[in-house]
């Protein structure tokens, strides 16, 4: 494998494993008003109360969403300029280790040598390699990656390089560029080494299985993300639980 599609899966799995982003110390909707009823509209939360010495704020991220969908709501950049440091779900820096960068390739393969065709039948590893091939991935290249992965690769959204030429923006690089403008710390909430062990609790079947429905879905898995992002961009969270909720 050389270093340009080394370079390409460490990108997206950046991607994959990012996702909430708390800003220690702006919309700014009042966690401790809200009534049980439903919830604002708002992405921004702030978290205060009698025994915090200090404000937080709470932002909730997308992955990735192309560059003509990406913003940020009023009082995001206040919010931002305000805090002592940002907290991710997983610490930025580790991911531009090249130490934490060649943990996290070795633990993207499967163990014990298996390869995708070890879990696919012959049609539906025929079905998946078509698919890939079209996309411009040869699967050869992937054999041994789990499947869990490819199947974000799989998707009719994914853009090898999309995050290279500006059609993807992800939140987390947005606010990670913010913080070293303003050399502000970083911190995660959990480790790499956590996020990865997810992949390793869903059996290797199973994981081969989503792949397989990811292919066959097609477009159908595109207008479900287009749909995802509609709601993000309206930040309708009782639209996310909902749709999270009647999600199979």
């Amino acid at each position: 494998m050389n270093i340009k599609n080394i370079n390409t899966i460490w990108t997206f799995a950046i991607a994959i494993m990012m996702s909430s982003l708390l800003i220690s110390c702006g919309g700014t909707k009042d966690l401790t008003t809200q009534a049980y009823t439903g919830v604002d509209n708002s992405l921004l939360w702030k978290i205060e109360g009698k025994k915090l010495d200090q404000p937080s704020y709470l932002y909730g991220t997308i992955h990735m969403i192309e560059s003509q969908d990406f913003f940020l709501p009023d009082g995001t950049l206040s919010a931002v300029d305000a805090s002592s440091r940002l907290v991710f779900e997983i610490d930025m820096t580790e991911m531009s280790d090249m130490s934490g960068a060649t943990e996290l390739m070795k633990s993207a393969f499967m163990k014990d040598n298996l390869t995708l065709k070890d879990l696919l039948s012959a049609d539906e590893y025929s079905m998946v390699n078509d698919h890939f091939t079209k996309m411009g991935l040869p699967l050869f290249l992937f054999e041994r990656m789990k499947p869990m992965f490819l199947t974000v690769f799989a998707s009719s959204d994914f853009d090898p390089n999309g995050l290279k030429n500006g059609s993807i923006k992800s939140y987390e690089m947005e606010f990670m560029e913010m913080a070293t403008q303003s050399s502000k710390p970083v911190a995660g909430l959990e480790t790499i080494e956590f996020q990865m062990s997810i992949f390793d609790s869903i059996p290797y079947e199973n994981q081969a299985k989503m792949l397989v429905e990811t292919v066959k879905n097609g477009d159908t898995g595109s207008d479900t993300f287009k749909d995802m992002v509609d709601i993000y961009k309206k930040q309708d969270l009782d639209g996310m639980i909902t749709m999270i909720s009647e999600d199979e």
